[in-house]
């Protein structure tokens, strides 16, 4: 999807979340950290957003970041690449949204990091779901609570997102990993994946 409209998309879906729960711009600023001024640009489409500001505006709203990009009226099709909803980190990781639903009991994730990404800067938690990681491609190193694990193209892990946890890319190369988390979360203490 054109970058432009998917800001468009963006700012729509969640002045809609925001307005079905009565909530004024400049009390989910205020509970997201940020002006209202820069809310009502992300609304209007006029600025795009990284992973870290989605996940600050769908804890202010009490929502999971899936369904800040969810289709209201959703029917069974294909999602297909060019359409995904993507997002970037600022810690050189590249997110595509691949739940369209709104409301479900879980969303997926297809994220890509670079060379030596990580998802966070320090290892973060949100809330206390049933979380799925899949090396999808490359090789990476979960930190998770105390324990340190070498994930290659194929392995995968279940954890608790109440545990602290972050990836980071060891690969010379792009790695991606599919994450699945159930139920969805909203918001995080820290920063990483938008779950």
């Amino acid at each position: 999807m054109d970058p432009k409209q998917e800001r468009i998309r963006f700012g729509n879906r969640l002045r809609s979340v925001r307005k079905q729960r009565g909530l004024t711009l400049s009390v989910v600023a205020e509970r997201a950290d940020m002006t209202a001024g820069a809310l009502s640009q992300i609304e209007r489409g006029r600025s795009g957003v990284t992973v870290e500001t989605v996940v600050r505006i769908a804890g202010a709203l009490g929502v999971s970041t899936g369904s800040l990009f969810a289709e209201e009226e959703w029917t069974p099709q294909p999602l297909r690449k060019a359409d995904r909803a993507q997002i970037a980190g600022s810690e050189g990781y590249v997110e595509d949204i691949l739940s369209r639903r709104p409301d479900v009991s879980f969303e997926v994730f297809e994220v890509r990091y670079m060379p030596g990404a990580s998802d966070a800067e320090k290892p973060y938690i949100h809330g206390d779901s049933e979380e799925f990681l899949l090396i999808l491609r490359g090789r990476m190193k979960l930190l998770l609570d105390d324990e340190e694990f070498i994930l290659e193209e194929g392995d995968s892990i279940e954890l608790q997102t109440s545990l602290p946890h972050m990836v980071t890319n060891l690969y010379d190369g792009e790695s991606a990993a599919l994450w699945v988390i159930s139920p969805p979360t909203s918001g995080r203490n820290g920063q990483g994946h938008s779950s």
